[in-house]
């Protein structure tokens, strides 16, 4: 699939995006500021943390994808097993597609390619089981592949994993796996997805495009909304190999694209795609 001038010239806002990031500064103490890893990791949870909020919304209820339109701009391309009385009959595979010209989503990023989400159950039942893989995914983030694994706990938490998941280009790929435990704290008794609220804490781990191992969790939950492209809140200490550990903050609640990495003493600002 050949890339469409609009899907080109949103990877290339992020590559300039990335240039402007501080690579690696040395203050006069020997301070190693990089923060490849603490940025190679808020690219890539942003987007797979959100899975969840896809296969959540489009989980097939007695054969009705009605509601698909709602949560996304992705059409239903076809379906393996019986919906029309899901779960009785089975586990259902939904093969869900984004235009090859990409559309804009319900997030407002630009998205295109294949996605396709097993059900074992209905999402909304404790104990629900979903699986989700993708190989050729894109966002205003960059190209996605891997496998979520998705369970409900109870009436308001799910436990997600994710499975040799990449965030990749032609020239770098940054690994992410780990798990995430996952609250709904607001819309759960509506079916506008738009009013869908969730906090999050995570355990991960993952290579950065240099090649660098990390690992990282969150020291205060992470908050994320369905109508926000970008998390609002929370922290996260990233600990890449042969460095001190560095501190993500995604923000004070306020839907914006910013947030400030500080590393070794020193804090920056990074403005994300």
């Amino acid at each position: 699939m050949k890339d469409q001038p609009t899907l080109r010239n949103l990877f290339m806002v992020i590559l300039l995006a990335l240039l402007c990031i501080p690579a690696c500064k040395k203050g006069s103490d020997g301070e190693d500021a990089d923060t490849t890893s603490t940025v190679d990791l808020a690219l890539s949870e942003i987007c797979y943390s959100r899975i969840l909020l896809l296969a959540k919304h489009i989980a097939p209820i007695n054969g009705d994808f009605s509601n698909v339109g709602m949560y996304t701009c992705a059409i239903v391309d076809s379906l393996i097993g019986d919906t029309s009385d899901f779960p009785t009959n089975g586990n259902v595979t939904v093969y869900l597609t984004f235009p090859d010209t990409g559309c804009v989503d319900i997030d407002e990023r630009l998205k295109s390619g294949p996605i396709n989400i097993t059900y074992y159950d209905d999402l909304a039942n404790v104990g629900a089981i979903a699986e989700v893989h993708f190989e050729e995914y894109i966002t205003g983030l960059g190209r996605f592949r891997g496998q979520v694994n998705i369970a409900r706990t109870s009436s308001s938490t799910f436990d997600v994993s994710f499975v040799d998941c990449k965030l990749y280009s032609s020239s770098y790929t940054i690994d992410y796996s780990g798990t995430a435990a996952v609250t709904m704290v607001a819309g759960e008794t509506t079916e506008d997805p738009m009013d869908d609220e969730y906090t999050y804490t995570s355990e991960l781990e993952g290579v950065d495009r240099d090649g660098r191992n990390f690992t990282a969790s969150t020291t205060t939950p992470i908050e994320m909304k369905t109508n926000c492209a970008w998390n609002i809140e929370g922290y996260f200490s990233v600990d890449p190999t042969d460095r001190n550990a560095r501190s993500l903050n995604y923000g004070d609640g306020t839907c914006d694209a910013s947030l400030i990495v500080v590393a070794d003493g020193q804090e920056f600002t990074i403005i994300m795609p």
